[in-house]
């Protein structure tokens, strides 16, 4: 597998596949996007995308949706073509946004985002082989892009702290599920489509996810009734327990984003349950 992707390296997919074929294309093509574009009642969805010609993020939303965006926002570009939308070319949606934060908090009401963590944000021990490198090279630059976003985020919150009840400045709680047994999984595994491990890999998320929603469904209840009852924002953060239990390997346990991010927070981001002290 590793040979096979160092061969990518030297060779364009303009040169190996000229034909531009992608494998997804015809299972994309089964989407009905003309009626996800009609259902007022439809979730909202957002694909990134990443604008080669000038390097910026484009995010399409429910009413832009087609084969070639889901396309485009996975394209890497040493595997497939750019993809064509509109007069522009995209490439994989990672590299300016993984995944977008951005337009879960302009152009929604949600208050709390759930993210489902693929790559590791932090790693045991520093790489040494050539190929580890580029593995953990590629790693961070994936997530350079969420974590920046989060201390956007979490720098706008504590700006107009102040003023928050006063301008209606909501607070966004981020909460981060995922797996050790993904850490130890080298870059190679994500070019592994054999149907055991793809078997493998959804059975270790449902358990991620049985396990989050044990240690966690007590404080989202709690934060529901206090919510009906009026409870003021800043208690929010006391009443949102700690994520930490389930996601050992990340700092992004905590709902906190200045806490996680280590931006002022005065509880230590490595530290025990004490984030549900926290009150930014």
């Amino acid at each position: 597998m590793f040979l096979w992707m160092d061969m990518l390296a030297c060779w364009s997919p303009y040169q190996t596949n000229p034909w531009n074929y992608h494998p997804l294309r015809a299972l994309l093509e089964r989407i009905d996007f003309k009626q996800l574009q009609r259902d007022q009642d439809a979730p909202h969805v957002f694909i990134g995308a990443t604008n080669v010609r000038n390097g910026l993020r484009r995010v399409f939303d429910n009413g832009e949706l087609t084969v070639d965006v889901l396309l485009a926002s996975a394209c890497l570009p040493l595997v497939y073509q750019a993809v064509e939308i509109g007069g522009e070319h995209y490439w994989d949606g990672g590299y300016t946004g993984n995944p977008p934060l951005a337009p879960l908090y302009l152009r929604t009401t949600a208050t709390d985002v759930v993210i489902i963590g693929i790559n590791p944000l932090l790693r045991a021990d520093v790489p040494r082989s050539a190929r580890e490198i580029i593995s953990r090279i590629d790693e961070i630059s994936f997530n350079s892009a969420f974590t920046s976003e989060l201390a956007a985020i979490a720098f706008i919150e504590h700006f107009f702290e102040p003023t928050a009840a006063r301008d209606r400045v909501r607070r966004m709680f981020v909460h981060l599920v995922n797996d050790k047994e993904l850490d130890a999984l080298g870059a190679s595994s994500k070019m592994n489509n054999n149907r055991a491990f793809l078997g493998h890999l959804r059975n270790v998320g449902w358990i991620a996810a049985e396990h989050w929603l044990a240690a966690n469904r007590r404080f989202c209840r709690r934060a529901l009734n206090r919510r009906l009852v009026g409870a003021p924002s800043s208690a929010r953060w006391a009443i949102r327990g700690s994520d930490r239990n389930t996601t050992a390997s990340s700092n992004l346990g905590s709902n906190c984003p200045r806490h996680a991010l280590n931006l002022g927070c005065p509880v230590a981001a490595d530290a025990p349950a004490q984030d549900e002290q926290c009150h930014h």
